[in-house]
């Protein structure tokens, strides 16, 4: 038997390295290592098809639980942890302001908003990834109080995308009130819960496509008269503490995303939220920054993914809730991975994947409604999404 392999009854030569992967994530000896490979898949399926990158051989036979039970724990014990608070997220006048008492912005990152020269509390953010030169304001999905303070966000960050993850209502619970008109070409003030907000927002249009839904906003300033076009990419099928159905449909969202401006250096860093802006918001930066990664040319690993996962939630607690939301990520990867090397039929090349961020831009202006008037402003009504 050549060195480095393990032979099976069947004669098929499974790649050390993969097994020994197996092994120490499971605490199996070699040959029940060996036992285990053969029981979980029917070796004739597996002739050809052993991964070859990196991060998909680490995944493969991964024990997915251990891996998010150990970044919890190195969490507890690291330094670069030890230091962050939440001190103004804590007071009493801004706790009402959490949609959760438990998912408070940390005092280190946090977006600081200003209006009529006092300090606003919002709870959201700055995630910046240095090594794919990205940045994200990640946030809650705003309560019916501070909607107002959202869009004070959006207008001061000077955001032009916002990135939502999650229905109004799920499972009969509210997870982010409804911040936009109603229909096509109705227009909501704002300024209801916070005195001297004088902006407003006009639905442009909204286009189903299937597990997520585009929308273009225009954001006025109805002091200064400035108008803001803002995109609104809203994936409707993600289960809250859950993944979405397919790697393939969220790798489509996050292309339109990508490809729309969003991360263009002329406009402030896109807004994702979900209802608590950390456990789908988490996934799908997480996915993006590491391809931003990948595609300048660095071979993945889990290792990788982890501490660049690790440094974000140094910014903002608790990105990515459980387990299945980290395996997730790394499948997305895997798979946009092979979309770049061509391997799956369906060759993304980074460029694309990467670049081309006027494509969506344009599909999207060509499909806004031309309005000759302006009809009725309207208050918020809060409904399901």
């Amino acid at each position: 038997m050549p060195p480095g392999h393990c032979m099976d009854s069947n004669s098929i030569l499974w790649d050390s390295s993969v097994l020994d992967l197996l092994m120490d994530n499971l605490d199996l000896s070699e040959e029940e290592g060996a036992t285990s490979l053969s029981n979980a898949v029917p070796f004739s399926s597996l002739e050809g098809l052993m991964p070859t990158m990196p991060l998909e051989r680490e995944a493969a036979y991964n024990n997915w639980r251990k891996t998010f039970s150990d970044l919890q724990k190195r969490e507890v014990k690291e330094e670069r942890f030890a230091s962050l608070s939440t001190t103004v997220a804590e007071t009493s006048s801004n706790l009402s302001l959490n949609r959760y008492y438990n998912v408070l912005a940390y005092d280190q990152s946090r977006v600081v908003l200003s209006h009529e020269d006092k300090e606003v509390y919002v709870n959201a953010n700055r995630v910046k990834v240095a090594a794919a030169d990205r940045e994200y304001i990640l946030t809650q999905g705003p309560l019916d109080s501070t909607v107002d303070d959202f869009w004070l966000m959006v207008q001061q960050e000077n955001s032009d995308t916002i990135v939502m993850l999650c229905n109004c209502v799920e499972m009969h619970k509210e997870k982010s009130a409804k911040y936009w008109p109603e229909e096509v070409g109705d227009t909501l003030l704002l300024g209801e819960n916070r005195e001297g907000v004088d902006l407003e927002v006009r639905l442009d249009s909204e286009e189903n496509r299937g597990h997520y839904i585009c929308r273009t906003f225009t954001l006025t300033d109805q002091v200064g008269g400035e108008e803001r076009r803002i995109n609104h990419f809203h994936y409707v099928d993600w289960p809250d503490f859950n993944v979405p159905k397919s790697p393939d449909c969220f790798l489509e969202f996050l292309l339109a995303v990508r490809t729309s401006g969003a991360f263009s250096e002329t406009a402030g860093p896109p807004i994702v939220h979900c209802s608590a802006g950390i456990g789908r918001s988490g996934t799908l930066c997480l996915v993006d920054s590491c391809l931003v990664i990948a595609e300048t040319g660095v071979q993945l690993n889990l290792a990788l993914v982890l501490e660049t996962l690790l440094e974000m939630r140094t910014q903002r607690m608790g990105l990515i809730q459980t387990e299945d939301q980290l395996r997730f990520s790394v499948e997305a990867l895997i798979l946009a991975l092979k979309r770049l090397q061509g391997e799956d039929g369906r060759a993304v090349g980074g460029k694309r994947l990467a670049t081309s961020e006027r494509e969506e831009s344009e599909n999207l202006a060509e499909n806004s409604s031309e309005l000759d008037e302006r009809p009725e402003a309207k208050k918020r009504k809060n409904s399901e999404s």
